[in-house]
């Protein structure tokens, strides 16, 4: 299995295990202050994980 000798696959995941916590924070936290601001936070949250899914899957 090449999963774990690939270091920018596993680097790759750890940014997508980061952001996800991130997105758990806002989610939470986030309504609290300005529901906005907070639907921008996740949104920018959401392209940047499908940013990283898609280097993962195409290279």
């Amino acid at each position: 299995m090449a999963l774990g000798r690939s270091s920018n696959i596993v680097n790759s995941l750890l940014e997508l295990s980061g952001l996800n916590f991130l997105f758990g924070l806002v989610g939470l936290y986030g309504p609290r202050k300005s529901r906005k601001l907070t639907a921008l936070a996740l949104t920018l949250i959401v392209i940047s994980q499908v940013w990283i899914v898609r280097v993962i899957i195409f290279g």
